[in-house]
Order: C-alpha cells, then sequence, then structure tokens
C-alpha cells in the first residue's frame, strides 16, 4: 500500500484515496488497509471518517497481533483529539490479550504522563523498553519526558543526549560513512566532549542522591577491588569505567564497542524494569 501513501504525499488526495478504495474492492476485510487508510484520512482532517474506518477493521479482527497496529492508531487518535478515557480503554483492552506490544504501552505511558501519573508512566515506558529493545529510540525518548515533566533535569538532559548521539551514529552507519563499530566508536567520541561529559557527571550525581548506582564507586570500590586479586580488579576497573560511559543511563552498554552486541544491554534493561501498574 505504499502508492497511495505516495500519492498522498505528493498531494493527489483524491488519487490516493481512489487507490485506497480500490484497495478495498479487492480485499474489504484486510484490517492493514483499514488501519492506512484511516491513518491517511485522519491526516487531511476527516477524524470521523478515520474513526469509522478503525472501528471497521476492529470488528473484522480485535484479537490477533496485527489488530494492535490498529488498536494503537485509534487510541492515538483519540488521545489526540482529547479524549483520554477512550484512548486507555483500547489500550488495555488490546494488552489484556498482547501485554508485550511496544507501541500500546508507549502509547500508555504518554497518556499517563500528560495526565502527571509519572510513576505508572515509568512503568510502562519500561516494559515498553523491555519488549522491544534496551536501545528502543521511541521508550527512551518517553523516558526522557517522564523525567523532564518530574523537573529531574539531569537526567532528562543526558539521556536526550545520548539519543542525539546514537542517532548520530546510526545515519553515519546507515549512510555509509561509518561501518560497524566505527559508528559506535564515533558515539563515544562524542560523549568525551567536555560540554557532554558535564552532562554525563551530572546525571550521575543525581542517580548517587536518588539511589540508583547499582555498584558502590570512589573509596569503598577501591577497597573492594585491593581485596580481589589482580585480574579481577582489573576487570572491575574496565567494566565500572564502561559503566561510566554509558552516560548515566539505566542499563550496561558494556562490549557494544567491541562486540556490537546488544543482548546484554537488554538483559540489564529487563533487570531494571519496575513493578508494572495496576490495570
Amino acid at each position: 500500500m505504499q502508492w497511495p501513501r505516495m500519492e498522498g504525499g505528493c498531494g493527489n488526495i483524491e488519487r490516493a484515496r481512489l487507490l485506497f478504495g480500490y484497495g478495498l474492492s479487492l480485499y474489504p476485510n484486510n484490517t492493514k488497509i483499514l488501519n492506512l487508510y484511516a491513518c491517511f484520512e485522519e491526516e487531511q482532517g476527516e477524524v470521523e471518517l478515520a474513526r469509522e474506518l478503525h472501528q471497521r477493521a476492529l470488528g473484522i479482527d480485535s484479537a490477533s497481533t496485527t489488530s494492535m497496529h490498529n488498536r494503537v492508531s485509534w487510541a492515538g487518535l483519540e488521545l489526540r483529539e482529547g479524549n483520554a478515557a477512550e484512548a486507555r480503554e483500547l489500550l488495555r483492552e488490546g494488552l489484556d490479550g498482547h501485554p508485550d506490544f511496544p507501541g500500546a504501552l508507549l502509547l500508555l505511558s504518554k497518556l499517563e504522563r500528560l495526565e502527571g501519573q509519572l510513576d505508572t508512566a515509568e512503568a510502562y515506558a519500561r516494559r515498553a523498553q523491555k519488549a522491544s529493545h534496551a536501545f528502543s529510540v521511541a521508550a527512551m525518548g518517553e523516558l526522557a519526558a517522564i523525567y523532564a515533566a518530574r523537573g529531574d533535569s539531569a537526567l532528562a538532559a543526558n539521556l536526550s543526549r545520548h539519543l542525539s548521539n546514537m542517532e548520530a551514529a546510526q545515519a553515519m552507519k546507515q549512510s555509509g560513512k561509518l561501518h560497524g563499530n566505527e559508528a559506535w566508536a564515533s558515539y563515544y567520541r562524542r560523549s568525551a566532549q567536555p560540554q557532554q561529559r558535564q552532562l554525563i557527571e551530572s546525571a550521575w550525581q543525581r542517580k548517587r542522591d536518588l539511589g540508583l548506582i547499582r555498584h558502590p564507586r570512589g573509596g569503598s570500590a577501591r577497597r573492594q577491588q585491593q581485596q580481589q586479586q589482580p585480574g579481577q580488579a582489573q576487570q572491575r576497573q574496565q567494566q565500572d569505567q564502561q559503566q561510566h560511559e554509558v552516560d548515566g543511563l539505566e542499563f550496561d552498554l558494556s562490549g557494544v564497542v567491541e562486540a556490537f552486541d546488544f543482548t546484554g544491554a537488554a538483559a540489564a534493561a529487563a533487570a531494571a524494569e519496575p513493578p508494572a501498574p495496576e490495570a
């Protein structure tokens, strides 16, 4: 269904509608077409028509994983229209059957954040991060918004800095300018800039104040290292340095530059997940 979307993007609105209609004449029960058509009509300001299309799609399929895309789109429409209760109902009904659908969890996190329920919002955002991966830009962006709403400017600024660096590294990798480890090495070089180091240190101090630092640092950590074997102490020092380079985030990126392996980071993010909010 790229053709009607392309036509719509070029301003050929009626031609796009004809193409969507033609697709539905061939496949009247195709919920993907219905969802895309609904999103298109919302973009044109035809909110009621978009609702009808979403409702039609949900009437055809209300339980599959595919239906969750329609639920999230419809809930997003209702949230933008100021109907938070309707949006919440759509999302929670879907999550009853698909509790780990990241898009629904993130939209529910945004909804709770906008209503001032920041702890609940954070719990949903972390569930979304666990369900997708620790490097989910959408999940980290929502967490940054939650930090900002709380007034945790140090954590919000540092996470936003991290996202900006990561997006730059990914863009260079996708453009072919840098490959694999080189792109992530560029991330660390950007993080080493004085202004960014200041943001990192501020975030670490804030996390220490909140009791979120998992590993002891400073004198206590050095005393523990002195009691270890030399090889163990060196390994622990390297791990602490890598943890520090994560820039105050709440998951461990150890080994990213060397191995480009996100598995360990995802596991650490999952371990840090707070209890899920009550329905």
